[in-house]
């Protein structure tokens, strides 16, 4: 089963860290709330998500505990 952080970078368990990198970059960029002024509030929810997936598998110590 998939983790939900791998989910929501939309990545499978065995990525490198280079993938979450330009993962992460290229939804944040896309759900970033300033990009989506017709639905702010689903922005900046998915923007919030994504950014604490890459807070956990961006950093090596915090994705060993999580994986």
């Amino acid at each position: 089963m998939t983790k939900f952080y791998y989910k929501v970078l939309n990545l499978p368990e065995n990525c490198s860290d280079i993938d979450i990198k330009k993962q992460y970059k290229k939804l944040s960029l896309e759900w970033h709330p300033d990009k989506n002024p017709d639905n702010p509030v689903r922005a900046n929810e998915m923007f919030n998500i994504i950014s604490e997936a890459y807070q956990v598998l961006g950093n090596k110590n915090r994705r060993y505990k999580y994986d």
